[in-house]
């Protein structure tokens, strides 16, 4: 036994030696096997004369018993003893073996991390002025205009010479010996001096761009410059004078009194309507007058009859101004017609001739300019658009965001809506939105904000009445929006809609029915696959104008696809809102309250507000 121990043991330990020195993954657990298999045979092959243990057992069954002697029982001992430590030493070499083949592998598979790259960092002689674009010398040569980087300069000692138009000559030495050198120069301006004596006193005197006053001394760069002088009754004066360097240069000016006269006679809208709220019910009659003088407006209606006659302000500088608000004297809105605004006009002095201009207006009670939101993206209510639209020319302007925040602000959701509102033609509107759904969730990754766009045209079908007044629109809307749900109820594809108005002085009723086309369904879990699909929008809203006031609350229901049959989809909108046209202005603010339901569990509230500006 001790012979078999002694000739396998060194062969196991070189296969053991053999698989540190692979390389080779699978040849280690080759390597693994092998001397497992080699310590399992040692166990198995402890020999007596008959072979190994288990025939030994049987052997000694089968033959004819003898006593046994203290010799042979050391000696089995001895065996024993022997098999069991070469076992123990195989089975160690097979747990070393395992450990040094992980090893190997963890090694294999890590990847030797690449050293820092180092910092490019510049060279060269960095020369830079203010104020730049200044000419850069070196030993009186020709280098080129700052900022200026020289990175192929030899080290060395330098004459730096910086040279600019207005400016003195800047003068220093450069040690230039490390890899980077970074230089500034402060340039001192060329200045002279300037005193202009104005008659009057009082008159506006400008050198350039420079702003002067009569009788005072300045300190002014070198160099020509345009002059001009005025007073309100005198003539302009227009001229040059040149300033040179540590000089006072004395420009003495007397204006002449101008004649009195009218100019730029104009109004900012030829037509209007008196009902609209604030400064667009109004139309702004502006001129420039040349000297001191008092004027009246004269108002004449169609036929040449004098209705009303408004004396203004003494004349005390150029530009006047009049508002007229189309209104007779008992304060009601003239009816609807031509009129003609006619100015009278004279000098202080009352020696010369009186100075007569006129302009025609016009009164037009469908020129309505109202204040509309166009959160689903057509203008009316929050959630239901109206059939009028915006006179020609006119525009409006709006932001509106309205956020929904969870408790302990662990997440929100604000959508923000900017909006234009076109009047194109006579009856035609354009309306374009664009906006971002600002997101945040605690538990959530940082994602791009989804984001939307939509464009409509509006026009008009029908109108009938006075006092209660009918009105039906048609309109065709294109949107998109990168999420699959729904709030704004604005969703991406094309859809057309018939907007019908029933009016009742300052109140309104809107409804709509809506059909769109679109590329994708409504989700708020995982969306669909892209196909076509179309169902339809139910809208209305109840409105109170009160012109710089208005009130609003309004709904949305959408139809599940038609594919699905015809019934209501959840969640619906719904929300209230009020706007105030600011006094004065032509700016308004806007509040808003809007919701998402689902059922009585499900649903949550949006509260926001909003900045605009109507012309």
């Amino acid at each position: 036994m001790r012979k078999i121990v002694s000739l396998a043991w060194p062969a196991t330990n070189r296969i053991f030696k053999g698989c540190q020195r692979s390389g080779n993954n699978p040849l280690r657990d080759y390597c693994l096997a092998a001397i497992t298999f080699v310590g399992l045979l040692l166990i198995m092959s402890c020999a007596t004369s008959a072979g190994n243990l288990y025939k030994d057992t049987l052997a000694v069954d089968r033959s004819t018993p003898r006593e046994s002697t203290a010799d042979d029982l050391e000696e089995a001992t001895e065996g024993a003893q022997e098999a069991s430590e070469a076992a123990q030493d195989a089975s160690e070499a097979a747990q070393d073996a395992s450990e040094a083949a992980q090893d190997a592998s963890e090694a294999a598979q890590t990847v030797p991390e690449k050293p820092e790259e180092e910092e490019l960092q510049a060279t060269g002689l960095e020369i830079t002025s203010s104020p730049k674009e200044a000419e850069v010398y070196l030993d009186n040569r020709y280098m080129g205009t700052t900022p200026l980087l020289l990175a192929d300069l030899p080290r060395g000692r330098y004459k730096l010479t910086i040279t600019k138009k207005g400016y003195y000559t800047y003068n220093d030495w450069i040690s230039y010996y490390e890899p980077y050198l970074s230089f500034q120069a402060e340039l001192e301006v060329i200045t002279g001096f300037l005193k202009v004596v104005s008659t009057p006193a009082n008159a506006e005197i400008s050198i350039g761009s420079i702003n002067l006053k009569s009788g005072i001394t300045a300190n002014v760069p070198i160099g020509r410059y345009p002059a001009t002088a005025r007073s309100f009754g005198y003539e302009e004066y227009t001229g040059s004078v040149e300033i040179r360097e540590n000089e006072l240069t004395i420009l003495a000016v007397k204006l002449k009194e101008a004649d009195f006269s009218i100019s730029y006679f104009q109004v900012n809208r030829s037509s209007f309507n008196p009902r609209n709220p604030g400064l667009l019910g109004i139309i702004r009659l502006s001129f420039q007058v040349s000297n001191y003088g008092s004027g009246v407006v004269v108002i004449t209606d169609h036929r040449g009859k004098e209705l009303d006659r408004i004396r203004l302000k003494p004349f005390t500088t150029w530009t006047q101004e009049f508002r007229w608000n189309g209104r007779g004297k008992s304060g009601n809105p003239l009816a609807d017609g031509e009129y003609e605004l006619r100015l009278e006009a004279r000098d202080r002095k009352q020696q010369e001739e009186l100075l007569v201009e006129t302009i025609p207006v016009s009164i037009d009670s469908s020129l309505q300019i109202n204040l509309r939101s166009l959160w689903s993206g057509s203008a009316g209510l929050l959630y239901a658009p109206s059939p009028e639209r915006l006179p020609p020319g006119s525009v409006q302007m709006a932001s509106l965001f309205i956020a929904h925040v969870q408790e302990n602000l662990a997440s929100f959701s604000i959508p923000w809506n900017l909006s234009l509102r076109l009047g194109l033609k006579p009856d035609l509107e354009l309306d374009l939105v664009a906006g971002l759904k600002l997101n945040y969730d605690s538990q959530a990754e940082d994602s791009v904000p989804p984001f939307f766009a939509g464009a409509a045209l509006k026009t008009g079908l029908f109108q009938w009445g006075n006092l209660l007044k009918l009105e039906v629109g048609a309109q065709v809307k294109a949107t998109y929006q990168s999420v699959y749900s729904d709030t704004l109820a604005n969703f991406t594809g094309l859809s057309v809609g018939l907007p019908l108005g029933l009016e009742l002085g300052p109140v309104g009723l809107y409804l709509s029915v809506e059909l769109i086309i679109s590329p994708y369904m409504v989700s708020y879990e995982v969306p669909d696959s892209p196909g076509l699909y179309s169902w339809a929008y139910a809208r209305a809203g109840l409105l109170l104008d009160l012109n710089s006031i208005v009130f609003g609350v309004s709904a949305t229901f959408r139809s599940k696809p038609f594919h699905q049959g015809f019934s209501m989809d959840l969640p619906f909108q719904a929300g209230i809102e009020g706007h105030l046209l600011l006094p004065g202005t032509q700016i308004f603010l806007s509040l808003a309250v809007a919701t998402e339901f689902s059922g009585i569990e499900s649903f949550y509230w949006l509260v926001g507000a909003g900045l605009g500006l109507i012309d």
